[in-house]
């Protein structure tokens, strides 16, 4: 395996995904790049066909469709995450047509027949699936950024203002409000600190602070995702709406707005 700076080297693998291949029984892996192109591991490809990699990467590497392949991490199912030769989806013809199907037994070979006939349109699909995502997933984080940098700034000005026009009782019981608001956002900010490069995070922040209408945040860059970070993503934001509901209600009951 690479070290973290080797790593780093390489284009970066924004999302990870398995294609299902029902007609073979198994499932491909599909790994897309900042630049939005889809690729498959050469491992994966030829284990899926029943060949040694060994024996083709070597073939593969002085055809003209390689100037397409790029080494990227991967996350494999047992090994951990691993620098590999990755085919761009669109070379996965070239590449089987390339195999001597001689050595490969008569009913997988029927098999691979009719994935030969699927496989652009099933990788298609699970591409077009994941870069929407991806999108998804951005719009989302994009939402995040700006409600969290608006409310921060309020969170202060609103406790002393409501210091002046409130009880003490009463006080106590919208400081636990803003408490808990304070905690929600100090959450959702360390995500997605965890999703967006540090400075960005904090040249867009100091943006959206300013008012800028011309910041284009949408562009920043995102790490891989998972489904474990969508879901993630999905409640910090449903914390913060039930927060800002409750905390609507209270000002509403005291007439305040």
């Amino acid at each position: 395996m690479m070290g973290d700076n080797a790593a780093e080297a390489l284009p970066h693998v924004i999302m990870q995904t398995t294609v299902p291949l029902p007609m073979l029984g198994g499932e491909l892996p599909l790994l897309v790049t900042g630049d939005q192109r889809g690729y498959v591991p050469v491992a994966a490809l030829c284990h899926l066909m029943g060949v040694r990699p060994a024996t083709y990467l070597s073939r593969w590497q002085r055809a003209p469709f390689w100037s397409e392949a790029l080494k990227l991490m991967w996350q494999t199912p047992t090994r951990g995450r691993r620098a590999v030769w990755c085919l761009e989806r669109h070379s996965l013809k070239d590449a089987m047509q390339s195999i001597d199907w001689r050595g490969i037994d008569p009913e997988r070979r029927e098999q691979l027949f009719a994935f030969s006939q699927e496989y652009e349109k099933l990788l298609q699909e699970s591409y077009a699936g994941l870069l929407e995502e991806y999108r998804a997933f951005r719009r989302m984080l994009y939402r995040l950024l700006t409600t969290y940098a608006r409310i921060a700034e309020r969170l202060q000005s609103f406790r002393e203002r409501l210091g002046l026009l409130l009880s003490r009782h009463a006080m106590d019981q919208v400081g636990a409000v803003l408490d808990e608001g304070e905690r929600i956002i100090s959450a959702g900010a360390d995500f997605a600190a965890t999703h967006v490069r540090a400075i960005e995070v904090a040249d867009t922040l100091q943006t959206l602070a300013r008012g800028s209408q011309d910041a284009n945040v949408t562009e920043v860059t995102i790490p891989s995702i998972s489904r474990a970070d969508f879901d993630a993503l999905t409640q910090h934001l449903d914390r913060f709406s039930a927060w800002q509901d409750r905390f609507d209600a209270f000002l509403q009951r005291y007439g305040i707005s």
